[in-house]
């Protein structure tokens, strides 16, 4: 319990260091460079099983609109109806 209390502290203190980066910092360049330092500590919020399920949502998503691109594509290469000979 003692573990997942500090483990818990860390990652406040991780949480709060991101989201107010020091002036003059590595991560207050990763902002001003455009990096998403609430995204990443939303992301970091999950577990790894919660991170990786997410993931493999967005690689079906990914694999779907594959799909309907390819159908769409090959649509339009032989717009003839299919069995119109």
């Amino acid at each position: 319990m003692l573990r997942s209390v500090r483990a818990r502290k860390n990652v406040t203190q991780s949480e709060h260091r991101l989201l107010h980066p020091a002036p003059g910092g590595r991560i207050e360049a990763a902002q001003s460079h455009g990096v998403d330092l609430l995204l990443l500590v939303e992301r970091l919020r999950l577990s790894p099983e919660e991170r990786l399920d997410d993931l493999q949502r967005v690689i079906d998503d990914l694999e779907k609109i594959r799909t309907l691109t390819w159908s769409h594509d090959q649509a339009e290469r032989d717009p003839s109806p299919a069995g119109a000979e």
